[in-house]
Protein backbone atom coordinates (compact mmCIF):
# COMPACT_ATOMS: atom_id res chain seq x y z
CA UNK A 1 0.00 0.00 0.00
CA UNK A 2 1.54 3.30 -1.03
CA UNK A 3 0.68 6.29 1.09
CA UNK A 4 -0.19 9.28 -1.04
CA UNK A 5 1.36 12.49 0.26
CA UNK A 6 0.41 16.04 -0.51
CA UNK A 7 3.35 17.98 0.87
CA UNK A 8 1.67 21.36 0.41
CA UNK A 9 -1.28 20.59 2.67
CA UNK A 10 -4.65 19.00 2.21
CA UNK A 11 -3.86 15.78 4.07
CA UNK A 12 -5.85 15.43 7.24
CA UNK A 13 -4.26 13.90 10.33
CA UNK A 14 -7.44 11.92 11.01
CA UNK A 15 -7.34 10.38 7.54
CA UNK A 16 -3.69 9.47 7.91
CA UNK A 17 -4.41 7.83 11.27
CA UNK A 18 -7.05 5.70 9.53
CA UNK A 19 -4.55 4.76 6.82
CA UNK A 20 -2.00 3.81 9.49
CA UNK A 21 -4.52 1.65 11.35
CA UNK A 22 -5.53 -0.05 8.11
CA UNK A 23 -1.90 -0.69 7.14
CA UNK A 24 -1.11 -2.16 10.57
CA UNK A 25 -4.23 -4.35 10.42
CA UNK A 26 -3.12 -5.60 7.01
CA UNK A 27 0.36 -6.31 8.48
CA UNK A 28 1.91 -3.79 6.10
CA UNK A 29 4.71 -2.62 8.39
CA UNK A 30 6.32 -0.37 5.79
CA UNK A 31 3.20 1.67 5.08
CA UNK A 32 2.24 1.85 8.77
CA UNK A 33 5.73 3.11 9.59
CA UNK A 34 5.54 5.69 6.80
CA UNK A 35 2.31 7.05 8.28
CA UNK A 36 3.76 7.14 11.82
CA UNK A 37 6.89 8.89 10.59
CA UNK A 38 4.89 11.43 8.61
CA UNK A 39 2.47 12.17 11.44
CA UNK A 40 5.24 12.46 14.01
CA UNK A 41 7.38 14.78 11.90
CA UNK A 42 4.90 16.92 9.95
CA UNK A 43 1.82 17.31 12.16
CA UNK A 44 3.29 18.71 15.39
CA UNK A 45 4.54 22.22 16.04
CA UNK A 46 7.74 22.99 17.92
CA UNK A 47 5.46 23.88 20.85
CA UNK A 48 4.00 20.30 20.77
CA UNK A 49 0.65 21.47 19.39
CA UNK A 50 -0.87 18.95 16.98
CA UNK A 51 -2.32 20.07 13.69
CA UNK A 52 -4.94 19.07 11.14
CA UNK A 53 -2.74 19.67 8.09
CA UNK A 54 1.07 19.62 8.16
CA UNK A 55 1.95 22.47 10.58
CA UNK A 56 -1.42 24.17 9.94
CA UNK A 57 -4.77 24.45 11.83
CA UNK A 58 -4.88 23.32 15.46
CA UNK A 59 -6.49 19.90 15.85
CA UNK A 60 -6.21 17.10 18.40
CA UNK A 61 -7.04 14.08 16.20
CA UNK A 62 -3.53 12.67 16.26
CA UNK A 63 -3.08 13.04 20.02
CA UNK A 64 -4.82 9.67 20.39
CA UNK A 65 -4.47 8.53 16.81
CA UNK A 66 -0.69 8.38 16.57
CA UNK A 67 -0.32 6.21 19.71
CA UNK A 68 -3.17 4.00 18.43
CA UNK A 69 -1.31 3.30 15.18
CA UNK A 70 1.93 2.52 17.04
CA UNK A 71 0.08 0.20 19.41
CA UNK A 72 -1.66 -1.62 16.53
CA UNK A 73 1.75 -2.16 14.95
CA UNK A 74 3.09 -3.76 18.14
CA UNK A 75 0.07 -5.62 19.56
CA UNK A 76 -3.22 -6.53 17.93
CA UNK A 77 -6.01 -8.48 19.57
CA UNK A 78 -9.41 -9.95 18.98
CA UNK A 79 -11.54 -12.26 21.09
CA UNK A 80 -9.31 -15.17 22.15
CA UNK A 81 -6.29 -14.01 20.15
CA UNK A 82 -3.27 -11.75 20.61
CA UNK A 83 -0.78 -10.99 17.83
CA UNK A 84 2.58 -9.74 19.06
CA UNK A 85 4.51 -7.44 16.71
CA UNK A 86 2.11 -7.91 13.78
CA UNK A 87 3.43 -4.94 11.79
CA UNK A 88 6.90 -4.38 13.22
CA UNK A 89 8.90 -2.18 10.84
CA UNK A 90 12.58 -2.81 10.16
CA UNK A 91 13.28 0.68 11.56
CA UNK A 92 12.44 -0.62 15.06
CA UNK A 93 14.79 -3.63 15.43
CA UNK A 94 14.57 -3.55 19.22
CA UNK A 95 12.21 -2.02 21.73
CA UNK A 96 9.98 -2.28 24.75
CA UNK A 97 6.26 -1.78 25.33
CA UNK A 98 4.52 -1.91 28.70
CA UNK A 99 0.90 -1.90 29.78
CA UNK A 100 -0.98 -2.57 26.53
CA UNK A 101 -4.63 -3.51 27.06
CA UNK A 102 -6.09 -6.17 24.81
CA UNK A 103 -9.52 -7.60 24.13
CA UNK A 104 -10.72 -10.16 26.65
CA UNK A 105 -9.49 -8.10 29.62
CA UNK A 106 -5.89 -9.14 28.99
CA UNK A 107 -2.88 -6.91 29.55
CA UNK A 108 0.46 -7.22 27.80
CA UNK A 109 2.35 -6.13 30.90
CA UNK A 110 5.64 -6.10 29.02
CA UNK A 111 6.85 -6.82 25.52
CA UNK A 112 10.51 -6.63 24.55
CA UNK A 113 12.03 -7.52 21.22
CA UNK A 114 15.38 -7.65 19.50
CA UNK A 115 16.51 -9.41 16.33
CA UNK A 116 17.31 -12.51 18.42
CA UNK A 117 14.52 -12.71 21.00
CA UNK A 118 11.01 -11.71 21.95
CA UNK A 119 9.83 -11.77 25.56
CA UNK A 120 6.38 -10.90 26.81
CA UNK A 121 4.40 -11.09 30.02
CA UNK A 122 0.62 -11.43 29.80
CA UNK A 123 -1.95 -11.12 32.59
CA UNK A 124 -5.67 -11.79 32.40
CA UNK A 125 -8.40 -10.69 34.80
CA UNK A 126 -10.17 -14.02 34.25
CA UNK A 127 -8.96 -17.56 33.63
CA UNK A 128 -8.94 -18.17 29.89
CA UNK A 129 -7.06 -19.71 27.00
CA UNK A 130 -5.78 -17.39 24.32
CA UNK A 131 -4.03 -17.95 21.00
CA UNK A 132 -0.82 -15.93 20.75
CA UNK A 133 1.01 -15.37 17.47
CA UNK A 134 4.68 -14.48 17.60
CA UNK A 135 6.71 -13.51 14.52
CA UNK A 136 8.94 -16.28 13.26
CA UNK A 137 6.91 -19.09 14.83
CA UNK A 138 5.16 -21.45 12.42
CA UNK A 139 1.88 -21.61 14.37
CA UNK A 140 0.11 -19.70 17.13
CA UNK A 141 0.64 -20.82 20.71
CA UNK A 142 -2.29 -21.81 22.90
CA UNK A 143 -1.62 -20.12 26.25
CA UNK A 144 -3.55 -20.76 29.45
CA UNK A 145 -3.90 -17.52 31.42
CA UNK A 146 -4.90 -17.99 35.07
CA UNK A 147 -6.78 -15.06 36.58
CA UNK A 148 -4.51 -12.39 38.01
CA UNK A 149 -1.19 -14.13 37.40
CA UNK A 150 1.67 -13.11 35.13
CA UNK A 151 2.45 -15.56 32.33
CA UNK A 152 5.87 -15.09 30.68
CA UNK A 153 6.51 -15.96 27.02
CA UNK A 154 9.85 -16.21 25.24
CA UNK A 155 10.68 -16.81 21.60
CA UNK A 156 14.39 -17.40 21.02
CA UNK A 157 14.44 -17.60 17.24
CA UNK A 158 15.12 -14.53 15.14
CA UNK A 159 12.05 -12.49 14.27
CA UNK A 160 13.46 -11.37 10.92
CA UNK A 161 13.86 -13.80 8.05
Amino acid sequence: MAVRRRENGGDMAFGLVQLGLAAASLRDAGSAYEVVDWLANKFWGSNMVSTHDPKNIFNTDICGGLPAVVLRMLVDSSAGRIDLLPALPKQWPAGTLTGARCRGNIEVRSLQWSPAEITATLRSATTQTVEVTIPGEPAPRQIQLPAGKDVPLTAKQPIYR
